[in-house]
């Protein structure tokens, strides 16, 4: 038993590279590292003798790790300041990403909660971290229960994505595919599952979504979330064969990617003046797809006027150190006329740049 008097010291952790030198140091209460060892014995002596954060972590690790009889110690132990069980429900979406046997502890652990807390009452609130797990066993015993299926704004609609089984279960149970602005088909697209976004569209999910773009919100779609997760064409051809509409910001994406995404785009009704409205913002925005991009759309017969010359000088001078003459050279090998309607020596690409582009880095 330790002393009144006796301190409780913290341990020191520490990651060394291979020349011995610390590149990495933190400290942790022995509670914490009682409960990774799941054992129950230190916890009851320390428990006492650790601040409520700490508490917080032992809980954290006894619920990562499966250790349920550290984890009822702790909780017996004034749990006032984390009383809510949501808390408990987000650790248990923890859990199985440190453990590679996840499953079963957290299983583990949800029966455990499950039967200390009453499920009517908080049976709802469980209900989204038990679809994250997967278990589709407990899932339907808190349907038979009541539980809202469309709970938490249909948090667990998008947190099966990934589980066309439990997916198919929830949606015939009701749930709602467009809740929450749709997020369980924005879900999918950004994760690339194929398979549960044609679940949800099956099931009437709006595939011509306004989504964010980096910093600007509404200005793309989830053809374009597909392109820029670079989740390969199967994802990016289901939205568009379900009927997803070619606008400006997947033409962009395209154009920054692949020559195959800007044919992918053409197939589904783009034209090339359409790629020509969106090429100038993309050669400024990348280098080599964006050149890639604009040697194919030449070849099938883009023009190359005023604004488009500047954003390949944009694209290759700026992007590019190598000298003027070599750099346009390439990109005009194919069509000697480019230079004609714009020789070099009468270029004010120069004075241009100086007014429109940012200091060189």
């Amino acid at each position: 038993m330790i002393d009144a008097g006796y301190e409780v010291r913290d341990t020191i952790h520490m990651d060394y590279n291979e020349g011995g030198e610390i590149v990495n140091e933190w400290t942790e209460h022995p509670i914490v590292n009682a409960a990774i060892e799941g054992s129950v014995s230190m916890i009851k002596v320390l428990v006492k003798h650790s601040v409520p954060q700490d508490r917080l972590g032992a809980v954290r690790e006894s619920v990562g790790w499966g250790h349920v009889d550290c984890l009822e110690v702790l909780l017996d132990y004034d749990w006032t300041s984390h009383s809510d069980i949501d808390d408990l429900g987000a650790l248990l979406m923890w859990n199985s990403r440190v453990n590679s046997e996840g499953d079963a502890e957290c299983r583990r652990v949800l029966e455990f909660l499950m039967d200390r807390y009453d499920v009517q009452q908080y049976g709802d609130r469980f209900f989204q971290f038990v679809c994250n797990a997967g278990f589709i066993d407990i899932v339907k015993g808190l349907l038979d229960e009541g539980v809202d299926v469309n709970h938490a704004d249909g948090g667990g609609l998008s947190a099966a994505i990934g589980n066309t089984e439990l997916l198919n279960l929830l949606l015939d149970a009701g749930a709602d595919v467009a809740a929450n602005n749709h997020w369980a088909i924005k879900t999918a697209v950004n994760s690339n599952q194929v398979e549960s976004a044609k679940v949800l569209i099956e099931h009437g999910s709006e595939i011509d979504l306004k989504v964010s773009v980096g910093n600007r919100a509404g200005r793309g779609t989830l053809v374009t979330d597909s392109i820029r997760n670079r989740n390969g064409e199967e994802m990016t051809k289901l939205l568009l064969d379900a009927g997803a509409k070619v606008t400006p910001s997947s033409l962009h994406s395209a154009a920054m990617e692949s020559i195959r995404l800007v044919d992918l785009m053409m197939e589904y009704g783009a034209s090339v003046e359409d790629f020509r409205a969106v090429m100038p913002e993309v050669a400024k925005l990348t280098a080599d797809s964006a050149a890639s991009a604009m040697r194919h759309l030449f070849g099938m017969g883009m023009e190359m006027d005023d604004e488009l010359f500047y954003a390949a000088l944009w694209n290759y001078f700026y992007m590019h150190p190598e000298p003027l003459e070599a750099a346009w050279e390439e990109l005009c090998k194919d069509h000697p006329e480019w230079l004609e309607d714009h020789p070099l020596d009468e270029n004010p690409y120069w004075e241009w740049r100086e007014e429109k582009l940012p200091p060189s880095p």
